[in-house]
């Protein structure tokens, strides 16, 4: 283990070696190395946190030797489920985070078909053409997409949502309070059923980017469970053409096998079709009122981490590095990227 203590210069090899103790290689240090001193900052206190746990050695390619046989993932693995993929424009973002991590947890204990909510809140950091245009409407008061709210809510169906979620009484009593964080919502919020056409008007804005239908999901099953302060990061990913996402999608699903297979630290991946194309057999886009997208192109890809070590042992790893090389060498993409740091994973206990 290293010395521990915060980095207030640039970090060299050696200094690298005593921060990192059995967590070093020289193959790290040349990726890691470049990080801002305050992620350094951060690795050191997590590692404190570890005492003197080793980081299990694998071979070049190989499964994580740690793992449980159940987390042991195929192409098979992956789970079809009914998502409602939240993106909010809000006048109140301390307050809406309140409101979904407390509904949320209501939601995956009184749920029986509500396995998981992660609740991903403001990003910390972008990467791409996220604040360009390319992936959301920028009308005022429609905020730009890193300054917008995030949370990936799941149910193992569309009935399920559609029938015990919206029924449940908790439910019902937290949706008017988070009506009334929407940008654009009126003082005290909206007077239902009277304002109903109003709240759709307003919410044509507020949840531009909003999505509820069919998606996939993989996670290891020994880390579906509780989390504070993991990292996700969430990858708008748009193709030339349909054909082109559905190529993307296969690459990507066949890429979170290994990922979740090799890293220690890796702990699901979530696919989010293109909204008008959905998932073959199972159906589309289930937005309301004036709400649905068109999008045939545009592939989401969300990846959670226990820790921003974690995150860049990934970036590290030859197999994150091969996937960006397919996606430079066999598409044309416009990638923006989101990155929370401080996101909140619930899960239904066990």
């Amino acid at each position: 283990m290293g010395s521990g203590g915060s980095v207030s210069a640039p970090v060299n090899q050696e200094k690298a070696k005593e921060l990192a103790g059995d967590a070093f290689t020289e193959e790290k240090f040349k990726e890691l190395a470049t990080i801002p001193i305050e992620k350094w900052n951060e690795l050191v206190k997590e590692q404190e946190n570890k005492g003197d746990a080793k980081v299990e050695k694998k071979e070049k390619g190989g499964y994580d030797k740690g793992a449980a046989s159940d987390d042991v993932l195929s192409e098979s693995s992956w789970a079809t489920e009914y998502c409602l993929f939240g993106v909010l424009s809000s006048k109140d973002d301390k307050k809406v985070m309140e409101l979904y991590k407390a509904d949320g947890k209501l939601q995956v204990t009184e749920e029986k078909g509500a396995p998981r909510l992660s609740y991903l809140g403001l990003p910390t950091g972008t990467k791409g053409c996220i604040d360009e245009g390319s992936f959301a409407a920028f009308e005022a008061p429609c905020k730009p997409p890193s300054k917008r709210v995030y949370w990936l809510a799941s149910f193992v169906d569309k009935e399920h949502y559609h029938g015990e979620h919206k029924e449940r009484p908790s439910n019902q009593a937290f949706v008017p309070h988070y009506m009334a964080t929407w940008v654009g919502s009126p003082d005290g919020g909206f007077k239902m059923p009277e304002q109903k056409a109003e709240m759709f008007a307003v919410a044509v804005t507020a949840l531009d980017g909003h999505h509820m239908g069919p998606y996939w999901h993989l996670e290891k099953p020994s880390k579906s469970v509780d989390a504070d302060k993991i990292v996700v990061i969430l990858a708008y990913m748009k193709a030339k053409d349909a054909a082109q996402a559905l190529e993307l999608i296969s690459l990507l699903k066949a890429h979170c096998v290994t990922q979740l297979n090799s890293e220690p630290g890796a702990l699901r991946c979530s696919i989010l079709p293109p909204h008008k194309v959905g998932v073959e057999g199972v159906g589309a886009s289930d937005m309301p009122g004036g709400l649905p997208s068109d999008d045939e192109v545009t592939v989401t890809l969300m990846q959670s981490f226990e820790s921003v070590y974690a995150y860049y042992s990934h970036k590290a790893s030859d197999h994150a590095k091969a996937l960006d090389v397919k996606l430079k060498a066999q598409f044309d993409l416009q990638i923006g990227v989101l990155e929370f740091e401080e996101a909140v994973h619930l899960a239904k206990p066990k």
